[in-house]
């Protein structure tokens, strides 16, 4: 099946995009994150076809998209009280909450665990679409696993090519990293840094962990990006606290002014403009055909703690 590219966020593509997913299809949506890849995420056979796209591993849970809170409540068994303020404060946003499940949201999405992950997405294209559906939608990053996510439509492309019906074409990502995600059944703990930073959460909630297994290969994850290898382009990815010599065959990722083999990341000031470009250059690199990526290593604090995680799962622990 070829995919089908719609480049507009019109009422034309809108009304088809809701056609095939009433239908059970899988369509490539546009987010504040990065693309997701969505489908009804009540319907345990058709979430399957998630899978099948992304070639992603059934133990790796997804996350369901909703469009008002309205529609949360049928998903959980409850909702705690702090994990209602941190609605308030940033939803719709890109924080994922983590809840216990009801039984109507099916262990395709859960990977056979007892909680879910919940977010609603600010993209208003994709925010309108949820309000209309009737069911959330279960939408991981729409690429091939352990790829790069897409922070644009044509990276989708390249990625989902033949592999489902539609991308809708809503720009490039304002944000380019995943959701923060946050586990609220017990002690309120971060499984997966974002743009949403600890100081943040803590202004609202009062103190949380982070989660001591973040690089525990052998965790039994309840998020994504806890688990597996992730965000790997073809080429190695290496960090580094002094640059090394850019060459044809390895490019150099730096802030400021980029010269030839070289990518900027923006301002190192404001590493949000480095969050929105680190995907994006992962991927131009493979492009150019690259054999090795080298990233500067930032500081653990504010965005820099997310950036720092996809980076070292990215590269896998070389240095």
């Amino acid at each position: 099946m070829n995919s089908k590219v719609s480049l507009t966020t019109e009422s034309d593509s809108f009304a088809q995009a809701k056609e095939f997913l009433l239908k059970g299809e899988v369509v490539a949506i546009p987010t504040e994150t990065v693309y997701g890849l969505a489908a009804n995420g009540l319907d345990g056979d058709t979430v399957q076809k998630i899978f099948v796209a992304k070639g992603r591993p059934q133990d790796n849970p997804l996350i369901l998209h909703i469009g008002d809170e309205d529609q949360l409540s049928p998903l959980v068994n409850k909702i705690p009280e702090k994990a209602k303020r941190l609605m308030d404060t940033f939803w719709p946003g890109p924080l994922t909450i983590i809840f216990e499940k009801a039984d109507i949201v099916p262990m395709e999405v859960t990977a056979g665990g007892n909680t879910v992950g919940v977010r609603m997405p600010s993209h208003p294209w994709t925010k309108k679409l949820l309000e209309e559906l009737p069911f959330p939608l279960a939408a991981p990053s729409a690429n091939r696993s352990g790829r790069p996510s897409p922070t644009d439509a044509k990276s989708v492309l390249q990625d989902m090519n033949g592999m489902i019906p539609l991308i809708i074409d809503g720009g490039d990502a304002s944000i380019g990293l995943e959701s923060t995600v946050i586990d609220m059944t017990d002690t309120p703990t971060i499984l997966r840094p974002g743009f949403i930073t600890k100081e943040d959460i803590e202004e609202v909630i009062g103190q949380v962990t982070m989660d001591p297994h973040l690089e525990n290969e052998n965790v039994i994850p309840k998020a994504p990006g806890q688990k597996y290898r992730h965000y790997a382009p073809k080429a190695k990815v290496f960090l580094y606290d002094e640059a090394p010599k850019a060459d044809n065959k390895r490019c150099v990722c730096l802030f400021g002014e980029a010269l030839e083999h070289e990518f900027s990341l923006g301002d190192e000031d404001d590493l949000s403009q480095m969050a929105r470009a680190l995907f994006r250059t992962f991927r131009l690199a493979d492009e150019k055909g690259y054999e090795e990526i080298w990233v500067p290593k930032v500081p653990r604090q504010g965005w820099g703690y997310a950036i720092m995680n996809r980076l070292e799962k990215a590269a896998g622990g070389k240095e």
